[in-house]
């Protein structure tokens, strides 16, 4: 009896044995599908992200086309551009030449559109040349014109004025008198000093010279006085005698 009781145990025990080994089995079959499952998931999405990357480079080549259309499209541009800066440039040489005279305008004259002028009028003609905006004669004078004046048209000027007359010369465009004048005494551009004054030419002292005393060709009697003291004729350190200046003194008063 109770070898039977031990032979049922150990059977149960046996049986109890293998049903453990199936669901241990099961349970790692479970585990590990579930396990490659989830590893075939995560083979799955790396593959969707690998797809994404290679949607990305499809981007790439997508991106590739736009850009070449961009500098294809440039290049015309810029041909074109080109083209027109040429045309411009020619353009420009067509206009230097129809604004160049030939043949050169001469001296004094102006070239507008080809065509010569002097001042507002045309070009000089029969020997004339152009001189400050006028068609002028030959400038040859005779006689020949003094000393700073010019030969304008045949005709000396000084300055603007007309030939001077009077034994007046032409100093800085001007007419002056030379025998008074005391910033040109006796010729241009000779003044006199101080307290001088010109006379006949020459630069005098009025205040002491016996011919020129007190002023310009107001000379003293030498037979009353021997000398010019201030701008008067003085005979020694007296005023100018009645009837004679001696070296003594005055003869008569």
């Amino acid at each position: 009896m109770l070898a039977r009781v031990s032979f049922v145990l150990i059977a149960l025990m046996a049986l109890a044995s293998v049903g453990c080994a199936r669901g241990n089995g099961r349970e790692d079959a479970g585990g590990g599908a579930l396990d490659g499952g989830r590893d075939g998931g995560a083979t799955s999405d790396t593959g969707n992200h690998d797809s994404g990357a290679v949607d990305g480079g499809a981007l790439d080549t997508g991106a590739t086309p736009d850009t070449g259309g961009g500098d294809t499209g440039a290049m015309p541009d810029a041909s074109r551009d080109g083209g027109r800066d040429a045309a411009v440039v020619v353009d420009a040489g067509r206009d230097a030449a129809v604004l160049m005279c030939s043949p050169a305008c001469a001296s004094g004259e102006t070239c507008t559109a080809g065509v010569c002028h002097c001042g507002a009028g045309a070009s000089c003609t029969g020997g004339n040349t152009c001189v400050a905006g006028v068609c002028t004669p030959p400038s040859v004078c005779t006689p020949g014109c003094a000393a700073g004046e010019t030969c304008v048209g045949g005709t000396c000027m000084c300055g603007s004025h007309p030939s001077c007359t009077g034994g007046a010369e032409c100093c800085s465009n001007t007419c002056v008198n030379t025998q008074t004048s005391v910033t040109n005494c006796g010729g241009c551009g000779h003044p006199c000093g101080a307290s001088l004054d010109c006379c006949a030419g020459s630069c005098i002292n009025t205040q002491t010279n016996i011919d020129n005393c007190g002023s310009c060709g107001a000379p003293c009697d030498t037979s009353v006085s021997n000398r010019c003291a201030t701008g008067a004729c003085m005979c020694g350190t007296h005023a100018e005698c009645l009837f004679a200046c001696t070296p003594l003194g005055c003869i008569g008063g």
